[in-house]
């Protein structure tokens, strides 16, 4: 007869292995330190990882930011949207990589969709902004794809085999308006997401890919301090397939905010709080700065002071020129590129087609 006690020390042993095993797996790092540290070093292939949180909390420009800094980290990366257009995702993208490059010249999603397709020099920035993660992320909007989870691994079939290097990083905006070919008519959204998150685990284990999926809460933890687990809509599966939950929320909602208010506000504090993490501890806390309209996130700690962004004027012309020095004569100066960028707020044309601004998107169509 086996002793008990010898399977309970294999199975600890055991166990214990593969934790040791996961924990030197490489990883993708997060653009941000405190959040590497509250993941043991990034995103671990294999993982199914959620990011929840309110409407317009930004969920999505906090998404987009993970898949661009894989991007340029050398992972091929795919994002997946079910509610915005190829144009919208690249112009998010953009938005953001604009702000981070210059403050000051700095352009919002709104000005890069209307932006006059005559304004040559702003157009040839925008291309080389995307230079560092070119090739490596596939944005597919709301038309680009079936939204049938089945037909996400196709997807990974658009890289070319050399990025097989690094593990790839799947993400899906948002989980709950995905279908699954086996979902019934008439079966509810709990339904869906139940069919659905078994073939996003499925994924995540057979491509060894990290998916973050986006995910929506319930109406009534809107204005909730803490949302807790319960607090995702259509839960009771989401709250135990996924490996990591992660909820970005409104800082201040415990001191008398509302959601709304805090919406409000150009520079929002936001607290990303790791929710639930299978291979890791809970309850980590990682502060943000969110500027709304450019898409752009910093983190910082309690302790800092948010300070205006105040550059100098010179240095960022210079950079702006910099960037566009192959396209734009030798004698162009600082002051021409400052006035080339003002024309933009000036246009009225609409630009009917971003291929040609923003070469990281694929029109790719799965039918």
């Amino acid at each position: 007869m086996i002793n008990p006690k010898i399977l309970r020390t294999v199975t600890i042993e055991v166990s214990a292995d593969k934790l040791t095993e996961r924990n030197k797996t490489p990883k993708c790092p997060t653009p941000f330190h405190a959040l590497n540290i509250a993941t043991n070093g990034g995103w671990a292939p294999g993982d199914l990882i959620g990011l929840c949180g309110a409407p317009n909390v930004g969920k999505t420009p906090l998404a987009l930011l993970f898949a661009k800094e894989a991007a340029k980290a050398g992972h091929p990366v795919v994002f997946l949207s079910t509610d915005m257009t190829d144009e919208q995702l690249s112009a998010v993208v953009l938005s953001g990589e604009s702000f981070a490059d210059c403050p000051a010249t700095a352009l919002s999603a709104d000005d890069i969709l209307n932006l006059d397709n005559n304004n040559l020099p702003l157009k040839h920035y925008l291309k080389g902004l995307t230079k560092p993660y070119n090739g490596h992320l596939l944005l597919c909007g709301t038309s680009s794809w079936t939204h049938m989870v089945e037909d996400i691994p196709l997807v990974l079939d658009d890289f070319p085999a050399d990025l097989a290097g690094k593990h790839p990083l799947i993400f899906v905006d948002y989980v709950q308006k995905v279908r699954s070919k086996s979902t019934l008519h008439g079966q509810t959204e709990k339904d869906t997401v139940d069919n659905v998150l078994p073939h996003l685990k499925e994924l995540a284990t057979d491509a060894q890919a990290t998916v973050i999926a986006v995910c929506a809460i319930h109406r009534d933890y809107y204005d909730t301090p803490m949302i807790p687990l319960q607090g995702l809509r259509n839960s009771s599966n989401l709250e135990y397939d996924m490996d990591t939950i992660m909820t970005l929320q409104f800082y201040g909602l415990s001191m008398g905010k509302t959601s709304l208010q805090a919406k409000s506000m150009k520079k929002r504090n936001l607290d990303l709080v790791i929710s639930k993490q299978r291979f890791g501890a809970v309850g980590d806390k990682i502060h943000f700065l969110h500027i709304a309209e450019y898409n752009h996130f910093e983190e910082y700690t309690e302790d800092d002071a948010l300070e205006e962004k105040t550059p100098n004027m010179t240095d960022t012309a210079t950079r702006y020129t910099g960037h566009i020095d192959d396209f734009l004569s030798s004698d162009t100066s600082p002051q021409d590129v400052i006035e080339i960028h003002g024309s933009l707020h000036a246009a009225s044309d609409v630009s009917d087609d971003l291929d040609d601004i923003c070469t990281v998107v694929s029109q790719k169509n799965i039918k």
